[in-house]
């Protein structure tokens, strides 16, 4: 009897020991995993500014163009075209591929690369404003992105990204809104709406405002249509702890379609009368990037 106490009980301590040195060895392959995805991809800054038309050579999306190539006779001809790209070789094709976007307007610039990541068969791309405070080349209007295979997908989306994307709690995620979303479907669903400057649901704005202005986080939709351009759908979500509105922008609905989602910070808001109506202003004194609404 002792001696089977004695089995048992060594058994028991072995298969613990074996339970722990499992777990830790998981939680290892875990962290392992978790930090090879974060250095799945590197890049580096260029200037693409040349004679060339981007339109030629890439495609073009929320204001970024950009290029996917995955065969090492095509990188050659871009090799040719921007010399200073990252390097890569025959073999290296064979586990990676290369992202190229570049930009050409002011309110893109200073652009670095902020995230890349696959999501529902989608490449995410996301380039982050570089602030004014930190030291940055203007020249540097190109990003050449080396990018692990297993990261790619069917579509590509390139977009301007923020730190913190914080989606709102009181409406549907806004990429989940019906590609044909109504006024009838905004104004039940509590949204400010500007429709040629005129505003409805005011008060919902209003609201907003109040809760801003003293320092109580705060969230609106609001949807903008023009008759010429289409419809706008803009997230404004105020977190007092951070001193910051985060915007999405939702350009799905406008024409040309080459527009998607980019995401904003502010860390201002002003609000001021002009002839007929009212100007709402964000700001972003880091980048000097502006927001501006209009209403009657």
């Amino acid at each position: 009897m002792k001696k089977s106490i004695k089995f048992l009980l060594i058994f028991t301590v072995g298969l613990i020991f074996i339970l722990i040195m499992y777990f830790i060895k998981f939680k290892f392959s875990l962290q392992n995993k978790q930090e090879l995805n974060t250095v799945k991809y590197n890049f580096k800054l260029f200037n693409a500014q040349n004679s060339i038309s981007y339109n030629d050579y890439m495609d073009y999306m929320n204001g970024i163009y950009y290029k996917k190539i995955s065969d090492y006779n095509e990188y050659k001809e871009y090799k040719k075209i921007w010399p200073d790209i990252l390097e890569m070789t025959e073999d290296s094709f064979d586990n990676n591929f290369m992202i190229i976007t570049a930009t050409e307007n002011i309110s893109m610039s200073r652009l670095t690369l902020g995230e890349v990541y696959t999501q529902d068969d989608t490449l995410y791309v996301g380039l982050k404003k570089v602030t004014n405070a930190e030291e940055f080349n203007e020249e540097n209007n190109g990003i050449s992105i080396i990018i692990d295979k297993e990261l790619d997908s069917k579509e590509i989306e390139v977009f301007k990204t923020i730190e913190t994307k914080e989606y709102l709690t009181n409406y549907i995620n806004i990429k989940d809104l019906p590609y044909e979303y109504s006024i009838s479907e905004a104004m039940s669903d509590n949204c400010v709406i500007i429709e040629n400057n005129k505003c409805y649901n005011i008060e919902q704005f209003n609201e907003f405002i109040s809760k801003t202005s003293n320092s109580i986080n705060s969230e609106i939709r609001i949807v903008i249509i023009d008759e010429a351009t289409g419809m706008e759908i803009m997230d404004i979500k105020y977190i007092d702890s951070l001193g910051k509105y985060i915007v999405c922008r939702d350009r799905t609905r406008i024409e040309p379609h080459y527009q998607k989602y980019n995401y904003y910070e502010y860390n201002s808001f002003e609000k001021s009368d002009i002839d007929e109506g009212h100007k709402y202003t964000f700001i972003n004194s880091e980048t000097n990037e502006k927001l501006e609404l209009y209403t009657k």
